[in-house]
C-alpha cells in the first residue's frame, strides 16, 4: 500500500462552486437531450458539494456509487463532445464545467484517502481489477497503480477544459494546482519545485491583473500550498516571500468581492492569518534569537494578522457565528495571542519561551479551515 500523506486535497474542491456564477449560455437555453447530460445537469450536479462531506457515513458508503456515475455521466459527454455533437458556447461550457467537476472530484477522494479520512475500498466498491489501470487488486502496488491511473485521467480532463471554449484562467488555476497534487501523490510530502513556482506564478498573476481579486483564484492555490510537511510550503521556496508581500500588500477586505453570505468571506482573511502565521513559524524555526530587525518584522506580520481578524470578527462577525467550524479560528486567535505576548516581552529585553506553532499548524483543528465541508455551509442553513 502506498504510504503517503497530504492535506485533505477536497478543500480544493469546495473552491468549484464559485465557477458556477458565471454566465455560460450563448443566448440559447437548449441542454442536449442526452439522459447523462441531464443526469448530470439535474441530478449529480445539485448534490456534488454533499458528496464531499467525508465525515457523513451515508456519504462514505454511497461513494463507490456515486463516483460510478459520475465517471458514466463524463465518458458519454466525453465521447459526444469529440464526435463534435457540442456547438454552441453553452455546451461547450458545460463540458468545461463537467470536466472541472469530475477530475476534482477524482483529486478530492484521492486527498482524503491519503489523509487517512477514507478508505481506499470506500472509493472502489468490491472490484476485482481497477476501474482506471486495469490492474488486479491482489497487485501488490493496486492502490498506487490505481491512484496514479486516476490522477492521469483527471490531469487530461482538466488540461482540455483549460481551452475547450477558449482559454479560460480558472480552469488553468485547477491544473496548476492538480500537477502539484499529482506530484504529492507520486512522490510523497514533497513537493516538485517547478510545480511549486507554477502555483505561486499564477497565483502573483491573479494578484496583478485583478482589480476585484476573484476568490477562487485567489484562495485554492493557498490550499494547494498548505501542506506544512512540505518544506517549499514552510517558506523554503524563496518565491513565498514575494507571494507573501503581495497578498499582504493587494488584499484589504476591499479587495475581494462579497460572496454574497457564504462562510468563504471569511476563509479569505482567515487564509491571509495562516500565511503570515507560517512565515513567523519560519521565523521562529530559523534563527534562534531575532535581531531588533527581525522582532520589527515579526510585529509587520502581526499587524496583517491583525487587519485579517478584525475583518473577520467585526466585519463579518454574522457569518462567522454561524460557521459549525468556527472553533479553528478561535483556537488561532489563541496562538496569536501567545506570539503577541512573546514580542513584547522581546521589545522589553526579556527573552522569553517562544509559542510552539508547529504542531498546531500540521493538526486536524487548525487544518479544518482547509476542508470543503468548513466553508461550504451557507449562513441562511
Amino acid at each position: 500500500m502506498m504510504k503517503v500523506q497530504s492535506i485533505i486535497l477536497a478543500t480544493v474542491l469546495a473552491f468549484l462552486l464559485f465557477s458556477c456564477h458565471s454566465d455560460d449560455s450563448d443566448g440559447s437555453n437548449s441542454e442536449l437531450e442526452t439522459p447523462r447530460l441531464k443526469s448530470f445537469l439535474s441530478e449529480i450536479r445539485p448534490v456534488y458539494f454533499d458528496n464531499l462531506n467525508f465525515e457523513d457515513e451515508q456519504i462514505v458508503n454511497a461513494m463507490p456509487a456515486f463516483f460510478n456515475d459520475l465517471r458514466l455521466v463524463y465518458l458519454d459527454y466525453e465521447k459526444q463532445y469529440n464526435e463534435g455533437k457540442f456547438t454552441t458556447n453553452f455546451d461547450l461550457n458545460q463540458m468545461r464545467r463537467l470536466q472541472m467537476y469530475y477530475s476534482f472530484y477524482i483529486t478530492g477522494i484521492v486527498g482524503a484517502y491519503l489523509e487517512e479520512t477514507i478508505a481506499f475500498k470506500d472509493i472502489t466498491g468490491d472490484v476485482k481489477e481497477g476501474v482506471y489501470s486495469g490492474v488486479p487488486v491482489e497487485d501488490p502496488d493496486f492502490i498506487q497503480k490505481e491512484i496514479k491511473a486516476m490522477m492521469s485521467h483527471a490531469e487530461e480532463a482538466i488540461e482540455e477544459a483549460t481551452n475547450i471554449a477558449g482559454y479560460n484562467d480558472l480552469t488553468y488555476g485547477f491544473y496548476v494546482i492538480l500537477k502539484q497534487v499529482q506530484q504529492r501523490a507520486s512522490n510523497g510530502n514533497i513537493n516538485n519545485n517547478e510545480n511549486h513556482d507554477l502555483i505561486i506564478d499564477y497565483t502573483q498573476l491573479v494578484l496583478n491583473d485583478y482589480t476585484l481579486v476573484p476568490v477562487w483564484n485567489l484562495l485554492a492555490p493557498q490550499v494547494a500550498m498548505s501542506n506544512y510537511k512540505d518544506p517549499l510550503n514552510r517558506f523554503d521556496n524563496p518565491k513565498l516571500d514575494l507571494l507573501l508581500k503581495q497578498i499582504n500588500e493587494r488584499l484589504g477586505p476591499e479587495a475581494v468581492p462579497s460572496l454574497d453570505g457564504q462562510i468563504t468571506e471569511i476563509i479569505g482573511p482567515l487564509y491571509r492569518m495562516d500565511l503570515n502565521i507560517k512565515k513567523i513559524d519560519w521565523l521562529f524555526k530559523n534563527n534562534p534569537t531575532l535581531s531588533h530587525e527581525q522582532i520589527d518584522e515579526l510585529k509587520q506580520y502581526l499587524d496583517v494578522i491583525d487587519v485579517a481578524a478584525n475583518s473577520i470578527e467585526v466585519s463579518r462577525a454574522s457569518v462567522l457565528e454561524v460557521w459549525k467550524d468556527n472553533k479553528t479560528y478561535y483556537e488561532r486567535k489563541d496562538k496569536v495571542d501567545a506570539i503577541k505576548a512573546y514580542w513584547k516581552a522581546l521589545k522589553g529585553g526579556v527573552e522569553t519561551e517562544r509559542p510552539e506553532l508547529e504542531s498546531f499548524i500540521d493538526s486536524k483543528d487548525f487544518k479544518r479551515a482547509y476542508q470543503c465541508f468548513a466553508c461550504h455551509q451557507l449562513t441562511n442553513q
